[in-house]
C-alpha cells in the first residue's frame, strides 16, 4: 500500500469539506425553492440584531432565522438537521450566540489613516480549516498592515456575527467588506442584507452555488470590485480545482460589479490579487480601499 503523505491527507480532507458544502448548498436551495421561498420577503423585523436579513419560513421554525445561517452556519449541523427533515425538530430554532470578530490591526502613524474606517475581511474554507496550511486571508499583509483602517477578520460561516457587528457601528463609520472564496459570497450577501451601509465590497475569486442577485449586490454598495482568478499560465493549483468544485463565479459578475479585474493568479493567492491593478483605473483593490481612508 503506498504511503499517504500528510499533505495528501490534508488535501483529501479539504476536498471532502468543499464537496460537502457544495451539496449542502444544493440541498438547501432545492428545499427552499420547493417551499416557495421568495428572496424578496420576508425579512427579520427591524430592532433585531439580524434585522433586515432574509428569513426562511419553512419546516417547523418557531422564529425568524437568517437564510445565510442555514448554509454553512456554525454549530447548526447538516442541512437536513437545520431544516428538520427526516425526523426530529429543526436545530435552527436554537437561539444564535454571536461571536465577536477578531480585530487584527488599527490605524497607524501620526496621521491615523483610516481612523473612521472599518474593514471586515472574510476568509473562505481554507482560512477556516487551514487544511492546506495557507490561511490566505488571515495571514495576508492586506489584513495586517496593507489596508488602512480598523481591520477585523471573520470566516465565511460568521454571516450573522458580521451582520450583528456592522449594524451596531455608528453611522459615520465607513464600512468595507473584503471576502475571498466562500467569504466573497458571504460578504456579498451581507451587503445585500444591509443596503446602503457598505461603501466598498471586494469579492476576490468568490465561490458558491447559491449566489446573490448580482444586480442587488451592485445597488446595495457604493463600489463593488470583483477579482476573477484566471490562473497562472503553465501552472497547476489544487486550490483552483477545489474552487471549481465549490462553484467559482468566474466571469459571471462582469457587467454587474463596478470594477472587474481578471488576475493571472491561482485561487489561493488572495494577497497577490489584492494588489493586482485594474486596467482602466490603474489601481489595485488595496489602493482603492486606501483611497477611502484619505477622504
Amino acid at each position: 500500500m503506498p504511503k499517504v503523505t500528510e499533505e495528501y491527507a490534508l488535501a483529501c480532507r479539504r476536498a471532502v469539506a468543499v464537496v460537502d458544502r457544495a451539496f449542502d448548498e444544493l440541498f438547501v436551495a432545492l428545499e427552499v425553492t420547493k417551499a416557495g421561498f421568495n428572496p424578496g420577503q420576508p425579512r427579520v423585523p427591524a430592532g433585531n440584531a439580524e434585522g433586515g436579513q432574509w428569513t426562511a419560513g419553512i419546516g417547523d421554525f418557531r422564529g425568524s432565522v437568517p437564510l445565510g445561517r442555514l448554509v454553512g452556519g456554525e454549530g447548526f449541523g447538516s442541512a437536513r438537521d437545520r431544516l428538520g427533515i427526516g425526523g426530529g425538530r429543526p436545530t435552527a430554532t436554537i437561539k444564535p450566540v454571536y461571536k465577536p470578530l477578531s480585530k487584527i490591526s488599527s490605524p497607524r502613524g501620526s496621521e491615523g489613516r483610516g481612523k473612521s474606517v472599518v474593514n471586515v475581511f472574510v476568509g473562505g474554507a481554507d482560512d477556516e480549516e487551514g487544511l492546506l496550511g495557507n490561511h490566505p486571508v488571515r495571514n495576508s499583509s492586506s489584513l495586517r498592515e496593507g489596508v488602512y483602517g480598523n481591520n477585523y477578520y471573520a470566516n465565511h460561516t460568521q454571516d450573522m456575527d458580521i451582520g450583528s457587528f456592522i449594524t451596531r457601528l455608528p453611522k459615520n463609520i465607513t464600512i468595507n467588506l473584503i471576502g475571498h472564496s466562500y467569504g466573497g459570497d458571504t460578504a456579498a450577501k451581507i451587503a445585500v442584507a444591509n443596503p446602503g451601509r457598505v461603501e466598498m465590497l471586494v469579492t476576490v475569486d468568490p465561490t458558491s452555488w447559491i449566489r446573490p442577485d448580482f444586480s442587488k449586490v451592485r445597488n446595495s454598495v457604493g463600489t463593488w470590485i470583483n477579482v476573477n482568478a484566471v490562473g497562472k499560465p503553465g501552472s497547476y493549483s489544487v486550490g483552483n480545482f477545489f474552487a471549481g468544485v465549490g462553484g467559482r463565479w468566474k466571469n459571471d459578475p462582469k457587467g454587474y460589479s463596478h470594477v472587474f479585474i481578471s488576475a493571472y493568479e491561482n485561487h489561493p493567492e488572495f494577497q497577490r490579487m489584492m494588489v493586482v491593478r485594474d486596467n482602466d483605473q490603474q489601481k489595485s483593490p488595496a489602493e482603492m480601499l486606501n483611497a477611502l481612508s484619505d477622504k
